[in-house]
């Protein structure tokens, strides 16, 4: 009984899980200009997928509270870098008369993504 107990998650790791990945994104402001005036944006892209990936596998191999925060603060990081790069990257390859539909088709996504999760 002792081990049922121990995978119920108390009130504080369900707090604590939640709020890493804004905060992550948050403290990364800079990164992403940096990185794609050094590499480009399309590198800078694939870079924060390689980065979401390592993120989401720590996240879905947690043992602990401590390694899920660990992978929320890894994908905040991503989010931090494609969040600024990709509708910029979206705006260069699209002919004019389709890039505000572009993009805005792809925030409509996430805000579609973002109602869905909750």
């Amino acid at each position: 009984m002792t081990t049922l107990n121990a995978l119920v998650p108390t009130p504080l790791s369900k707090g604590a899980s939640p709020p890493p990945c804004p905060e992550a994104h948050g403290w990364v402001p800079c990164a992403p200009g940096y990185i794609s005036d050094i590499l480009g944006r399309k590198k800078a892209i694939m870079i924060g997928a390689v980065i979401w990936w390592i993120g989401s596998t720590i996240i879905c191999a947690s043992q602990n509270v401590g390694m899920l925060v660990a992978g929320r603060v890894i994908n905040g990081f991503c989010v931090g870098i494609c969040s600024a790069q990709v509708p910029v990257y979206i705006s260069e390859l699209a002919p004019p008369s389709k890039r505000g539909r572009l993009v805005g088709a792809q925030q409509w996504a996430i805000t579609w993504g973002i109602m869905i999760m909750f």
